[in-house]
């Protein structure tokens, strides 16, 4: 008797481990889930077609915002010129102000290179590894009679073939418009997918810069 409930046992046992075993391997034959995978071009709504609104809703202080300009065309790794000029709310005023063009004009690659890596009073120079772009303070705003001038900010960001530009004119009370800037032109540059390396070399910079 004990013999015939323990082959019963057994078998039972044998059984659940085959199907355990089956289950598993049905698993392991499932294409993998890709939905959830990061794309670094995925920020969001985008104004203009190429910055992240909700980055520039933060900057401004502001819970709405409208862009107009030139959207950016994309063919593989070629970007065309690009601007965006970003008003709050229903203002004529411009608070962002958005710029992509190529490196290689006027030189204007390496020079903004160069002086990301010259130290100035204010100046953050980024990424922190190996700084292709640099972002100050600059510009400046009175919210409202009798209220404190607001210091916006300007940055400079190289990237492969392109550079971008943030002029940060009416920051949020509160806001580091310097790091805003900064990190804007660096969500741009991944939202793009711009190469790190340029095609060709960058032209000196020129005499006086």
């Amino acid at each position: 008797m004990t013999d015939r409930r323990g082959r019963k046992a057994s078998s039972a046992l044998a059984a659940c481990v085959l199907a355990v075993t089956a289950l598993t391997a049905c698993e392991a034959d499932k294409e993998p889930d890709v939905s959830s995978t990061p794309n670094p071009s995925s920020q969001g709504e985008l104004i203009c077609g190429f910055v992240p609104k909700a980055e520039v809703l933060s900057m401004v202080g502001s819970p709405d915002v409208a862009g107009t300009g030139t959207a950016i065309e994309q063919r593989g790794s070629e970007v065309s010129w690009g601007n965006c000029f970003v008003r709050t709310g229903t203002g004529t005023v411009t608070a962002v102000e958005v710029t992509v063009d190529s490196a290689h004009t006027n030189s204007i690659g390496s020079t903004y290179l160069k002086w990301a890596k010259e130290s100035q009073p204010g100046r953050k120079a980024f990424p922190a590894a190996n700084p292709t772009g640099f972002a100050e303070p600059k510009y400046g705003f009175t919210p409202s009679p009798g209220e404190k001038v607001r210091t916006g900010a300007f940055a400079a960001y190289v990237r492969g073939d392109w550079f971008i530009t943030i002029r940060n004119h009416r920051p949020a009370a509160g806001r580091d418009a310097v790091a805003d800037a900064a990190a804007l032109a660096q969500s741009i540059a991944a939202t793009l997918q711009l190469p790190e390396a340029p095609s060709t070399p960058y032209a000196s910079p020129a005499p006086g810069n």
